[in-house]
């Protein structure tokens, strides 16, 4: 299968989602913008970048969560929007299934220096 020639190509562009979140994205959205069915958008995404959307959205959400949580003036729900989470407690939900901690756990080790698995 041949990518479509509207989807963008560029090897960097999971990167690229630095500069659209935190704003909430859908594969409906995205779509839309590039005039390609979801279903062009999901193959072709899968085959250009080498994973889906979702688990290319969830791998920029664990790289940023870490730095977000040694930052002790940002409250949960602050970090909810800059990851482009609608709640705090989807946040609360993803940080656990990701890590097995609460998010409280996960700053408590980082304040006393201890690495966290993310």
């Amino acid at each position: 299968m041949q990518p479509d020639p509207q989807f963008p190509t560029d090897p960097q562009f999971p990167s690229s989602l630095d500069h659209i979140f935190p704003k909430t994205l859908t594969i409906a959205t995205i779509a839309a913008k590039l005039d390609v069915s979801t279903s062009t958008f999901t193959h072709t995404y899968k085959e250009v970048c080498g994973e889906t959307f979702r688990e290319t959205v969830y791998g920029w959400r664990l790289e940023r969560l870490h730095a977000l949580l040694e930052r002790p003036d940002l409250s949960i729900k602050e970090m909810a929007a800059k990851l482009g989470f609608s709640h705090q407690s989807y946040l609360c939900a993803f940080i656990k299934q990701a890590t097995g901690c609460t998010s409280t756990q996960l700053r408590r080790l980082g304040a006393q220096g201890k690495q966290t698995k993310l």
